[in-house]
């Protein structure tokens, strides 16, 4: 399939388009973007599986936005059909995840423990990951399978149809992801458990990339809520990988170095972990702290009177300005 190159608008809205177009647009670049960087020999195995799978979720995120308004089973089979691409290729980035979450273990207690310890289990995770790539006929199947299901989601966009327009056709999600978030920060505390951390940060990037698709609505307060937002999914995206970690280092400690290096790493982790719990719960309760509806209608109204000015400032920006002699 030929694919057309992609305009630059980024993941976000423009105020001259209907929220339709603005869906499919934005599905386009990502998925272009996403078979351009798996074809770009220029990058490593980690960062293009790394890349690849950001791109599916950012899909995933703009579904979930606009789908009280898809028409049909659109948003059940894209949202499987993307889910299910990011996983083909899970394993290996899991592998590498590992060996940088070591390297951040090492970059906030190194200076209170062996720099044998890091090394000895930082050493068994890049054996672990090498031996993983060192398959480089699964590898290019994997990447191949992930090519073609892109390729294949890309050529079904453009049929997709939204049975609303305005903000209209995405106040539903934004509500139900937000409404969400606000319940599995709730349970993530009153049922303390990794599980339920990673429910949280999952529905955090949802509102993050919501945040995101409609920040030119009005710039300042949207940019700074997606900062807060990136900083919030960053602490609970590291109490995850190091739930990761440590269930990988209690299952296979041969592999992460040795019994000994273990009972160390594990330690470290978990007071780790308490550390990124606390903050993330303070942030957490400001970024949450409002009803779904009010958040929704005070967007809605940026978002209105967004579109009304739209016209006003192509004036400003495209008439000659006068020149004084």
């Amino acid at each position: 399939m030929q694919r057309e190159p992609t305009t630059g608008m980024g993941y976000r809205f423009k105020a001259k388009e209907t929220i339709a177009d603005g869906v499919r647009r934005i599905a386009n670049e990502q998925l272009t973007k996403a078979l351009d960087e798996l074809d770009d020999r220029r990058l490593g195995p980690h960062e293009t599986i790394h890349q690849a799978r950001k791109r599916c979720k950012k899909v995933r995120a703009l579904l979930r936005l606009a789908r009280p308004a898809l028409a049909g089973d659109t948003y059940a089979f894209e949202n499987a059909w993307y889910r299910d691409t990011g996983r083909e290729i899970a394993t290996i980035r899991d592998a590498q995840t590992r060996i940088e979450t070591v390297d951040a273990l090492r970059r906030e207690y190194g200076r209170l423990v062996s720099e044998e310890v890091f090394g000895r289990v930082r050493s068994a995770l890049v054996a672990r990951r090498e031996a993983l790539l060192a398959d480089r006929v699964s590898l290019q199947c994997s990447l191949d399978e992930v090519c073609e299901r892109l390729e294949e989601g890309l050529q079904r966009v453009d049929d997709w149809k939204l049975e609303d327009d305005g903000f209209e056709a995405l106040r539903g999600g934004l509500v139900q992801r937000y409404q969400r978030g606000r319940s599995a920060l709730r349970t993530a505390y009153d049922e303390p458990s990794a599980e339920h951390l990673h429910e949280w940060r999952k529905r955090v990037k949802d509102h993050r990339y919501h945040v995101r698709l409609l920040a030119p609505v009005w710039p300042g307060p949207m940019q700074a809520r997606q900062h807060e937002l990136h900083a919030l999914s960053d602490l609970l995206g590291e109490d995850h990988d190091l739930f990761v970690l440590e269930s990988f280092a209690s299952q296979e400690p041969k592999a992460a170095g040795g019994e000994d290096v273990v009972r160390v790493v594990l330690a470290l982790a978990l007071g780790r972990r308490m550390e990124l719990r606390t903050a993330a719960r303070s942030l957490g309760a400001r970024l949450f702290a409002e009803k779904p509806k009010r958040v929704a209608d005070r967007i809605g109204a940026w978002f209105e009177t967004w579109k009304a000015e739209a016209p006003e400032r192509a004036k400003v920006v495209h008439e000659p300005r006068l020149v004084r002699a």
